[in-house]
C-alpha cells in the first residue's frame, strides 16, 4: 500500500524539484500531494501519513488544521551540486544577497551556504531595498520573472540527507533508502552536515559489503525488527518460501513462520538452530539469530534454507571427499569373463543393484569381492552419490570406531579441532563398502547393528542424533556362520546383514576365462606378449589361490619381462610346470632349486621370510629399515642394500608383494609354503 505524503510550501513551483527528488528515491511505494499555502483550505480533505513543510514559521501557520495523527517533518535544505559549483566560480570578496521566498527562508540558505565553506563571498538575505543597488549580486533559488542586473541562478533547494532518512524512517519504509538511491541524492546534493556525511559514508561502506553478501549467498536470508517485523528480505527468501515481497516486508515474522517458537528469540535472547518448517507445502530449515550489541537487543535475523538444497549442498561436499578416495571406478563391464559361473554371478548382482537392501559378498582372496560391490553402486540409484570403502580387519578397534561413527571436538585426547565426520557421515545417500566385514571387532558390532536397524548413528563424544540414508555392501573370504556358531559374529547383525547374499567363484572353476583376463590385464599394463601352448597349459593347470588378483601380478610380471613370447621357463620359479602340480616330489625339486640360487644366503631369505611372516600375523606391515633394525637385534649381518636385493628376489618369484611408498612387504601364501619347507629341511639337515 502506498504511503502518502503531503508537501506544502508558499509556490508550487518551488516544490517541484523537491517532489521529483522523493519520487526517485521512494518510488512508487509513495503518492505526493504539493499544496501551496494560498490553497491551505484543501487541507482539510487531505489525510496522508506523513506532511513535510519548509519552515517553522509556516508550520505555526498551518498546525491549527492539522490532524493530530499525521507526523510532520520540517525539512532541512540544500543545494545541489551544480548551483555549488555556481557559487564557487564567483570571483572573491563579492557582497551577494539570497533571494527566497520568504526572508526566514533566505536566512536559512545563508546559513547553509556559510556552513558550505562558500568564503569567496559576503552573503546576506535578499531584501527590496538591495534591488536598486547595480553593484550587488543576486542569488536566486528559483526561476521568477524579476529582472536584475546581476543574477545568478541556483536552482531550487533540495532535501538535504537527513530529511531523506527521516522520511523513510517516518513512513516505514526505510528499507527502500538502498545503497543505490542515498549515493544518487547523496550526488545531487552537497550537505552542510559533515558528521552525517561521513558516517553516511560509513554506512554505505557496509551496507555495500551486506549487499555483496546478500546477493551472493545462496541462503534465504531475512531481518527483523525489535518488535518481530520484517524490515529487509533478500530476494533468495522470496523464492524459497513462495511469497513476493510486499507480502512480507512489514509482517511479523511468526505470521510468515507460523511453526517457528520466535518468543525464544525476542523473550529469551535465544538462538533457533535448523528448525524444520513447511512454508507453502516446502520443507525449509530455519535459523533464527538476536542481534544484539552493547547489551542492547535490535531484532533478528532469520536464515532460511531450502531443505532440499541442504541435501544437495551435503552432496556437493561428500562429491568432493570423492577426489580423496569416496568413489567407485568400476562397472560391471570390467567384470571379465564368458563362462556360466561368472555369468550367472553376475546376473545376480545386477538384479541386486536395484535393491537397497543389504549385501553380503563372499569369495576367496582376490575373486574380486571389492569389484562386485563397486559394479553394484554403480548400476544401481544411488550412482551420484559416494562410495566409502572400509577395510574392518586394516585399523585397531579404537580408530575403526572413531573413523566409522565420527567424534566431537575434544571427544578423546587427540582429537582434531572442530571434530571429525565418519564415514557413515559420508557414505549418507549413497554406499558403505565394509571389507573383511568379519575382523569388525564385536564391541562395533552392537553400534553397527543399530546403525542397520535405526538408520541413524552418534557421534563419539556427542548426543546429537543424525539421520542417515546408506546402503550397506559387507565382504568376508570366512565363513561368518561357523564365526556365529563360535560367538565371534553376532548372530543378529549377521541375519541383518545377510539379506542378499552373492558369492564370488574362485578362478579354478572357470578357467576357461582365463585367457580373456590375461588379455584385459595386457591392455591395462600396455603388453604385447604372446603366450606358448605349453606356458597356456601350465596355467590352466595351475590351482590360483590368489584367483583373480594373483592371475593379475602374473601379468605385469610378464609385461615387465618386455618379451615377446612367455614360455614356460619365464613363469617365476614356484609356478613352472614342474610345481603346478601340487605333489610332494614336485615342490621339493622346486625348493632345491630355489635353495641352489639362494646358495649360502639361503638363511638370510628364510630370516627375512619369518620377519615377514611374524608382521603378517600381527596385522602389521614391515619395510626394509624394520627389517634391518630385526637383523643388528638378532645379530644378523644384513645391509639394507642387501635386504632390499632379498626382497626384491623374493617378490619376483611371488613369495611376497612390496608395496608402494611405506606399505611395507607382505608374505604370500606361496612364500609362506617355501618358509615352512625351508625350515623343515633345516631342522631335518641339523638332526642329520
Amino acid at each position: 500500500m502506498k504511503k502518502k505524503i503531503t508537501i506544502i510550501g508558499y509556490t508550487l513551483k518551488s516544490l517541484v524539484d523537491i517532489c521529483g527528488q522523493l519520487s526517485s528515491i521512494f518510488k512508487e511505494n509513495v503518492h505526493i500531494k504539493k499544496v501551496a499555502v494560498n490553497n491551505l483550505n484543501k487541507l482539510v480533505d487531505i489525510r496522508s501519513d506523513l506532511i513535510i513543510i519548509p519552515t517553522y514559521s509556516l508550520y505555526n501557520q498551518v498546525k491549527n488544521i492539522l490532524k493530530t495523527e499525521e507526523d510532520i517533518v520540517i525539512m532541512s535544505r540544500t543545494i545541489s551540486k551544480e548551483g555549488y559549483l555556481k557559487l564557487k566560480d564567483i570571483a572573491s570578496n563579492k557582497h551577494a544577497f539570497i533571494k527566497d521566498e520568504t526572508n526566514d527562508m533566505c536566512e536559512e540558505m545563508c546559513a547553509v551556504i556559510n556552513q558550505l565553506g562558500i568564503k569567496n563571498l559576503k552573503i546576506s538575505p535578499f531584501s527590496q531595498t538591495d534591488k536598486d543597488s547595480h553593484d550587488n549580486l543576486i542569488i536566486t533559488l528559483q526561476n521568477n520573472d524579476d529582472n536584475y542586473d546581476k543574477t545568478i541562478n541556483i536552482g531550487n533547494a533540495l532535501l538535504d540527507i537527513d530529511t531523506i532518512i527521516e522520511i523513510g524512517i517516518r513512513l516505514n519504509l526505510y528499507h527502500i533508502l538502498s545503497i543505490t538511491d542515498l549515493r544518487r541524492a547523496y550526488k545531487e546534493i552537497v550537505t552542510p552536515k559533515t558528521g552525517l556525511a561521513y558516517v553516511l559514508n560509513k554506512i554505505n561502506s557496509f551496507e555495500s559489503q551486506i549487499k555483496v553478501f546478500l546477493d551472493s549467498t545462496d541462503d534465504g536470508i531475512i531481518e527483523l525488527d525489535h518488535e518481530g517485523k520484517i524490515t529487509v528480505c533478500n530476494d533468495n527468501a522470496l523464492k524459497i518460501i513462495n511469497y513476493k515481497k510486499q507480502r512480507v516486508i512489514n509482517s511479523f515474522g511468526k505470521y510468515i513462520f507460523p511453526n517457528i517458537s520466535f518468543s525464544k528469540v525476542f523473550m529469551n535472547k535465544e538462538i533457533i538452530k535448523d528448525e524444520l518448517a513447511k512454508i507453502n507445502n516446502k520443507d525449509v530449515i530455519i535459523s533464527v539469530y538476536p542481534m544484539i550489541n552493547s547489551g542492547k537487543f535490535y531484532g533478528a535475523v532469520a536464515v532460511v534454507k531450502e531443505f532440499d538444497e541442504v541435501e544437495k549442498k551435503q552432496h556437493e561436499i561428500r562429491k568432493k571427499l570423492i577426489s580423496k578416495g569416496h568413489r567407485a571406478k568400476y562397472t560391471f563391464k570390467d567384470i571379465i569373463g564368458n563362462s556360466k559361473v561368472i555369468k550367472e554371478c553376475r546376473s545376480i548382482a545386477k538384479r541386486m543393484a536395484k535393491s537397497n537392501s543389504s549385501v553380503v559378498i563372499t569369495g576367496e582372496t582376490g575373486t574380486g569381492k571389492e569389484l562386485f560391490a563397486q559394479a553394484i553402486h554403480n548400476a544401481s540409484n544411488r550412482r551420484t552419490y559416494q562410495f566409502v570403502a572400509v577395510n574392518c580387519g586394516a585399523l585397531p578397534e579404537n580408530i575403526l570406531e572413531s573413523e566409522l561413527f565420527g567424534y566431537e571436538e575434544g571427544a578423546f585426547t587427540g582429537a582434531r579441532k572442530g571434530g571429525k565426520r565418519g564415514l557413515f557421515e559420508i557414505a549418507h545417500k549413497g554406499t558403505i563398502f565394509l571389507d573383511e566385514i568379519s575382523e569388525m571387532p564385536y564391541s562395533i558390532q552392537i553400534k553397527f547393528l543399530r546403525v542397520l536397524q535405526e538408520k541413524e548413528i552418534m557421534r563419539l563424544g556427542s548426543d546429537r542424533i543424525i539421520d542417515i540414508d546408506i546402503r550397506v555392501i559387507a565382504a568376508t573370504n570366512k565363513n561368518l556362520e561357523e564365526l556365529v556358531n563360535k560367538n565371534k559374529f553376532r548372530e543378529d547383525l549377521y541375519f541383518r546383514l545377510k539379506v542378499l547374499p552373492l558369492n564370488i567363484p574362485p578362478l579354478r572353476t572357470r578357467l576357461e576365462d582365463i585367457s580373456l583376463i590375461i588379455d584385459y590385464y595386457k591392455k591395462e599394463f600396455g603388453g604385447n606378449f604372446e603366450l606358448s601352448s605349453k606356458a597356456k597349459e601350465a596355467l590352466l593347470k595351475y590351482n590360483w589361490k590368489g584367483n583373480v588378483r594373483e592371475l593379475r601380478n602374473f601379468v605385469e610380471y610378464f609385461v615387465y619381462l618386455g618379451k615377446d613370447v612367455i614360455d614356460t621357463q619365464n613363469i617365476p620359479l614356484m609356478y613352472r610346470d614342474d610345481s603346478i602340480v601340487n605333489s610332494d616330489d614336485n615342490m621339493e625339486n622346486s625348493i632345491k632349486k630355489f635353495i641352489k640360487f639362494a646358495g649360502k644366503n639361503v638363511d638370510k631369505y628364510i630370516f627375512v621370510l619369518r620377519i615377514l611372516k611374524n608382521s603378517f600375523d600381527n596385522k602389521e606391515r614391515t619395510g626394509r629399515r624394520s627389517i634391518h633394525k630385526e637383523a643388528v637385534k638378532n645379530n644378523v649381518y644384513l645391509s639394507e642394500q642387501e635386504i632390499r636385493r632379498i626382497l626384491n628376489e623374493l617378490e619376483k618369484y611371488y613369495f611376497i608383494k612390496i608395496n608402494k611408498g611405506r606399505g611395507g612387504s607382505i608374505i604370500t601364501d606361496y612364500g609362506k609354503d617355501l618358509l615352512n619347507i625351508l625350515e623343515n629341511k633345516c631342522k631335518k639337515q641339523q638332526m642329520g
